[in-house]
């Protein structure tokens, strides 16, 4: 490297620490600091400060300046240029009444898209429909009314009717199926590896003319899952053996990952990093494929040979180009929410023992979206296309002659539990939209920011001493047990965390803490260890190691997580098997100043 190259490098890094930005909410008495204990409403002014260090007498090159929801989408953005030291950048906001509730983060990007500097503020709800939209985007329960008609239009009796329906799945933490329901009840029902149920509806005989009706309903309680940008490298390690992972490696019917095609433009792509190729398909997909609703399931190698295809296409050829770069991956089914709800397609791939979630349809900006959102349901996963039981619905039954046929009408809606009460002088469209007012940025000469006194005097809790009572002493006869250390040795827990998790740290990336798993059982565990932090029910993964622990053994590592968020942060250590199930799972507070 020549000494010009590492002075670049050098003013690069420097650049980088001497801006800020500061968030206020913008008043005609004053500007207020907004801190983790405050709020911003809407129809009030959002203003964001950039203060670069009047002692860099370069010029700082920033390119936008983005505001970022709590679900992590950009809501807000600005060009900004060349940025003088001597001066203050001020970029106004009107909190528009269509913004949810939580944690918003501003950034300001340079030229090359990187983040130079960060700043949070919060959104409080004063309306309704705030409060609406929040629930809906955030921690929506959706009401699922499935129903199956099955009717005999033929004069003559069909036999032997046989039918698989699918139905929602628990995936944590992002979907919580609860109060499940089904008609007739006394229905069986059966699962498989990857977490699957179904229920079997059979009929003996559907005379002609015979309507029969099966149904479900099930509450989704879904919540927000989403991949941190920041993630440690750990998630490299797989702890599964071969035999499991063959099944999302090889090309079957559909996703055929061997297709020359697929295989020359997998390669194309580097694949060190399984995140980044994830990222980098999901955007090749896209580029590749215009989307264009197709009258069937055709898949992957139809999608490139034709370059069109709808959902199912799209998580196809993304599934077929992560297989055949070696990495795991499969493809999922269910409902998603856009301007009404309907069957969509979805991904997920498999790195550190975790299933990653990734919804490719659509994606084809700088900045891939990876995990899920409360607006989608999935109800398979795994290969539902083609002579599959993985489907939504299969059925079988017998005829006597082979013009008859039976007609099956499927009927579905999904409808948000809200739970609220709205006046009558208050009515609101829930699907309306609002234009976000953005006032252009303005460069003020002045060094300072008139900022009203945020501090707010407390009046002195006074303790009042209490009288001390004497009790006199009293014996009390102990009683001899005998312990049963047999007994007492079955109790033990057979998974365990030591977690050497500091209680307050300064902002950045916490390193150096020892976390521990244990195995006191006669069994091997393997699955995935993660840390999400938790904020206004918004999941948010931070770390994910692949474990396999042997029988009374433990594991210990130091993973590096990223804090930047000031305030109590709630982070939950959980361990997971390969389907998902919860095998452990502790709650630690961690203030960040």
């Amino acid at each position: 490297m020549t000494v010009r190259n590492k002075r670049k490098k050098r003013s690069e890094k420097t650049e980088d620490r001497n801006v800020l930005i500061n968030s206020f909410q913008s008043t005609e008495v004053g500007d207020i600091p907004l801190k983790s204990h405050n709020s911003i409403k809407n129809g009030e002014k959002l203003r964001l400060v950039i203060n670069p260090d009047e002692t860099d007498v370069q010029k700082v090159k920033a390119g936008i300046i983005e505001i970022l929801s709590p679900l992590e989408k950009r809501v807000v953005s600005g060009d900004l240029h060349e940025i003088d030291p001597s001066k203050l950048v001020y970029f106004d906001v009107i909190i528009p009444e269509n913004w949810i509730c939580g944690s918003y983060q501003a950034n300001v990007l340079d030229t090359r898209n990187k983040i130079v500097c960060t700043n949070y503020f919060n959104v409080a709800a004063v309306s309704n429909l705030q409060t609406y939209l929040t629930a809906k985007t955030i921690s929506p329960k959706w009401r699922i009314h499935y129903q199956i008609k099955i009717k005999n239009p033929t004069t003559k009796t069909i036999g032997n009717f046989s039918a698989f329906v699918a139905l929602p799945i628990t995936i944590l933490p992002q979907q919580i199926i609860k109060d499940l329901k089904t008609f007739p009840s006394n229905l069986k029902d059966s699962t498989d590896v990857e977490g699957n149920h179904w229920i079997h509806y059979e009929l003996p005989r559907i005379d002609p003319q015979v309507e029969h009706t099966m149904s479900f309903s099930a509450l989704a309680d879904c919540q927000p899952l989403i991949i941190s940008k920041s993630i440690p490298e750990n998630y490299k390690i797989n702890p599964y053996k071969k035999q499991f992972l063959k099944k999302y490696l090889n090309p079957e019917p559909h996703i055929e990952s061997d297709n020359p095609k697929i295989v020359e433009l997998a390669s194309k792509i580097s694949n060190k990093d399984p995140i980044f190729f994830a990222k980098k398909a999901a955007k090749v997909v896209n580029r590749k494929i215009k989307y264009k609703i197709q009258p069937d399931e055709f898949g992957a190698a139809y999608a490139i040979e034709k370059g069109e295809g709808d959902c199912t296409e799209f998580a196809a050829l993304f599934v077929a180009l992560c297989r055949a770069a070696g990495i795991p991956a499969r493809t999922n089914a269910g409902f998603a929410l856009a301007e009404k709800w309907e069957r969509h397609a979805t991904a997920e791939f498999l790195v550190g023992g975790r299933w990653i979630p990734i919804d490719v349809t659509g994606q084809s900006g700088n900045d891939i979206f990876l995990g899920s959102l409360p607006n989608t349901i999935i109800v398979t996963r795994g290969n539902w296309m083609g002579e599959t039981i993985a489907k939504e619905v299969s059925y079988r039954y017998q005829i006597m002659e082979q013009t008859q046929k039976l007609e099956v009408n499927i009927d579905w809606k999904i409808i948000f539990e809200h739970g609220l009460t709205f006046k009558k002088k208050e009515p609101f469209d829930a699907t309306s939209t609002k234009t976000i007012k953005i006032l252009e940025p303005q460069i003020l000469d002045s060094a300072k920011v008139k900022i009203l006194s945020d501090t707010t005097h407390k009046k002195p809790i006074e303790i009042m001493a209490s009288d001390i009572v004497k009790i006199p002493p009293k014996t009390i006869p102990i009683k001899k047990t005998r312990i049963d250390l047999t007994n007492k040795n079955k109790t033990r827990k057979q998974l365990s965390f030591d977690l050497s998790v500091p209680d307050v740290m300064k902002a950045g990336t916490m390193k150096n803490q020892v976390i521990t798993i244990r195995n006191n059982s006669k069994s091997v565990h393997n699955g995935c260890f993660e840390i999400r932090r938790i904020e206004d029910g918004i999941n948010k993964l931070l770390s994910i190691q692949g474990v396999k622990i042997s029988p009374n053994d433990q594991l210990k590592f130091k993973p590096a997580i990223k804090l930047d968020r000031t305030g109590s942060n709630v982070l939950e250590f959980v361990l997971m098997n390969r389907i998902g199930r919860t095998l452990l799972k502790e709650e630690k507070k961690v203030s960040v100043y």
